[in-house]
C-alpha cells in the first residue's frame, strides 16, 4: 500500500486544526454524510429551479443525446458524429424510472457529483489524511463549476467520476489484483464511450503502470496486457459497429471542433463555421497539415490560456494563487509519490484538451488535483509561519478562503439555476395540447436551437441564414418543415427576419399559433400549401 503522504520526505504533513475538525474530518461517516446531504440539497433545488436546459452546454442534451435516447429505447441505436453511445445509453436507462429524459439527466449529474465527493474524500484520507480530504472536498462543493455542473444535464459529471474512478482506483494500491485492474478498465471502457477523449486516461493508467518501480518489470507487462485487453474487449462491439454503419473503426467528427479553434476562431462566427467551412476538413490529418505554423502557434497559446483560465477563472483567484503556490513547493521540494502518479494524468488529460475550444466543463477532473496543491501550500506555510496555523488562524482560513469561494458560487448559480429559455416551455405549454396525438415524424419545426422540438415531440431542423421569409419559406417547402420558431434569440442571430417577432402583422403564409406572455417567443404554423 502507498505509505501515508511519505512523512519521511516532507513535514509538512498536518494541520493544527481544532480537534472536533480533526474528529469529524477522521469519522467513517462524514463522507458518507458530505456526499448524501450534497446529493439531497442540489438534487431539492435542481430538479425544482431547473426546469429546462440552457442555450450553451444542454444545447447538446436537446440536439443529440435526447433524440438517440429515444431510439435507444425504440430498439435502435443512432451513431453521434462527435461522441460515442455511453451517455444516452445511461438517461435511456434512467427513463425506465422517471418519463422525463431531462429530469433523469438532472438526477444522473447529481448522483455523479455526490459519488465524485465521497470518492475523493475516501482517497485523500486513504493515502494522505483526514484534514487533507475535508479541506479538497469542501473545496470542491465551494466551487462554482462542480455545483453548476452537478444540477446541468450533460456528460461532464458521469464522465468525470468515471475518470476519477480509474484515477483514484490506480493509486490506491501499488499492489492491484486482477480484479481492481479489470474494473479499471471497465471504467475507462465506459468513459471512453462517453467521450473519446478518455483515451488520455486510457495512455495515462499505461504510463502509470511503468512507473511502479516496486513491482517487477514482467508484472508490470502483464497488468498492461491485462488492462490494455480488457478495455479493448469492452469496446469493441461499438468499433465494429461503427465499422458497421460507418465504414470507420473509430469514426468521429471531433477533427472539427479542433479545426475551428485553430482556424476558425476569430475569423468567423460560430454558426458560420459549420454552415459554410467546417467542410473543408475530414481528418484530423487535414487539419495537422493544413497550415502547421498556425497549428503549433494556437496550441501554445492555449496552453497558457488554458492553464490562466484553470487557475484563476476555474478555481477562483484565492485558490489559483495557493494552486500556483503548490506546484512550486511540490516541484521544488519533491513530489509525494500518489501526487507525481496523479500529475501524470493530470498533464495528460489537460494536453489533450489543448487543441480545443476551452470551457470550466472539460477540466472538472483536474478539481480535486488543483485544490491538493493549494492545500499543499497551506501546508507549507503552516511549517514556515507556525503562529498562522493555530486554533483561531485555521478558523479565519475557513471563514475566508471558503466562505468567498461559497459565496461566489451561490451568487453565479442562483441566476444560473433558471437561466434556461423559459419562453420555449411557455410557447410549448401553450401549443401542446392541439398536437397531443400526433406522432414526432408528423412535424418539423425549424429553429436556431433544438429545445422547442423536443417539448412539442417535433423532428428538429436548424435555422439557415436566409436572406429574408421568403427565402425561409422556401427553405422550409423543400425540407417539408411546417412549423418555425423565432425568439429573441434567433432574432439576434438572424436579424434579417428578426421582423417575425411582430406576430400581430404575419407574413402572408405563415399562422401565429402561440405566443409567449412576454411576447419574445413565436411559434408559427406554415400554411399547407407552401410545404406541398
Amino acid at each position: 500500500m502507498i505509505d501515508n503522504i511519505h512523512a519521511q520526505k516532507l513535514d509538512y504533513v498536518s494541520l493544527n486544526a481544532p480537534t472536533f475538525i480533526k474528529n469529524i474530518a477522521s469519522s467513517k461517516v462524514t463522507p458518507w454524510i458530505i456526499s448524501i446531504g450534497y446529493i439531497l440539497i442540489v438534487g431539492f433545488f435542481g430538479l425544482k429551479y431547473h426546469v429546462i436546459g440552457d442555450y450553451e452546454v444542454e444545447t447538446d442534451f436537446y440536439w443529440t443525446y435526447a433524440p438517440i435516447a429515444e431510439s435507444i429505447l425504440e430498439g435502435n441505436i443512432v451513431v453521434d458524429d462527435f461522441k460515442g453511445p455511453g451517455y444516452p445509453f445511461i438517461i435511456a436507462l434512467g427513463k425506465l424510472f422517471l418519463s422525463d429524459l431531462f429530469k433523469t439527466g438532472i438526477l444522473v449529474s447529481i448522483l455523479s457529483a455526490g459519488l465524485i465527493l465521497l470518492i475523493t474524500y475516501l482517497f485523500y484520507r486513504k493515502v494522505f489524511s483526514g484534514e487533507i480530504a475535508f479541506l479538497v472536498t469542501f473545496a470542491l462543493i465551494c466551487n462554482t463549476a462542480f455545483v453548476r455542473y452537478s444540477y446541468t444535464v450533460s456528460t461532464d459529471m458521469v464522465f468525470s467520476v468515471l475518470i476519477l474512478s480509474v484515477i483514484y482506483l490506480s493509486l490506491w494500491s501499488e499492489n492491484s489484483g486482477l480484479f481492481n485492474i479489470i474494473i479499471c478498465s471497465l471504467l475507462s471502457a465506459i468513459a471512453f464511450l462517453v467521450r473519446y477523449n478518455a483515451v488520455s486516461i486510457i495512455l495515462a493508467f499505461v504510463v502509470i503502470i511503468f512507473l511502479l518501480r516496486t513491482i517487477s518489470f514482467p508484472k508490470r507487462i502483464s497488468r498492461l496486457l491485462v488492462y490494455g485487453i480488457t478495455t479493448l474487449i469492452f469496446v469493441l462491439p461499438w468499433l465494429f459497429f461503427l465499422h458497421s454503419n460507418k465504414g470507420e473503426f473509430f469514426y468521429q467528427k471531433n477533427h472539427l471542433n479542433m479545426a475551428y479553434e485553430i482556424y476558425g476562431k476569430g475569423v468567423v462566427s460560430w454558426d458560420q463555421w459549420w454552415l459554410n467551412e467546417s467542410h473543408r476538413f475530414q481528418s484530423f490529418y487535414d487539419v495537422i497539415t493544413y497550415n502547421p505554423i498556425v497549428l503549433l502557434q494556437r496550441i501554445v497559446f492555449n496552453f497558457a490560456e488554458h492553464l490562466s483560465n484553470d487557475l484563476f477563472w476555474l478555481l477562483g483567484i484565492l485558490w489559483g494563487i495557493l494552486c500556483t503556490g503548490g506546484f512550486y513547493v511540490s516541484f521544488r521540494n519533491g513530489l509525494f509519490k500518489p501526487q507525481m502518479r496523479f500529475l501524470v494524468f493530470c498533464i495528460l488529460y489537460f494536453l489533450f484538451l489543448v487543441p480545443f475550444f476551452y470551457s470550466d466543463r472539460f477540466s472538472l477532473p483536474l478539481l480535486p488535483f488543483y485544490f491538493f496543491s493549494g492545500v499543499i501550500f497551506i501546508l507549507w506555510l503552516s511549517q514556515k509561519f507556525k503562529v498562522l496555523m493555530t486554533a483561531p488562524f485555521f478558523i479565519f482560513l475557513l471563514l475566508l478562503l471558503y466562505g468567498l469561494s461559497f459565496h461566489r458560487t451561490l451568487s453565479y448559480n442562483i441566476k444560473q439555476i433558471n437561466a434556461g429559455p423559459v419562453e420555449v416551455l411557455e410557447v410549448a405549454e401553450i401549443y401542446k395540447p392541439f398536437i397531443n396525438n400526433s406522432r414526432k415524424s408528423d412535424n418539423t419545426v425549424i429553429a436556431r436551437k433544438p429545445h422547442i422540438a423536443y417539448y412539442l415531440n417535433m423532428k428538429f431542423h436548424p435555422l439557415p441564414d436566409v436572406e429574408n421569409v421568403d427565402e425561409l419559406l422556401d427553405y422550409c417547402r423543400i425540407n417539408k418543415i411546417n412549423f418555425i420558431f423565432i425568439s429573441t434569440v434567433e432574432a439576434a442571430l438572424r436579424p434579417k427576419i428578426k421582423y417575425l417577432l411582430d406576430y400581430k402583422n404575419p407574413p402572408p403564409k405563415l399562422l401565429p399559433v402561440a405566443v409567449n406572455q412576454s411576447e419574445n417567443a413565436v411559434l408559427y404554423k406554415i400554411e399547407n400549401e407552401v410545404i406541398k
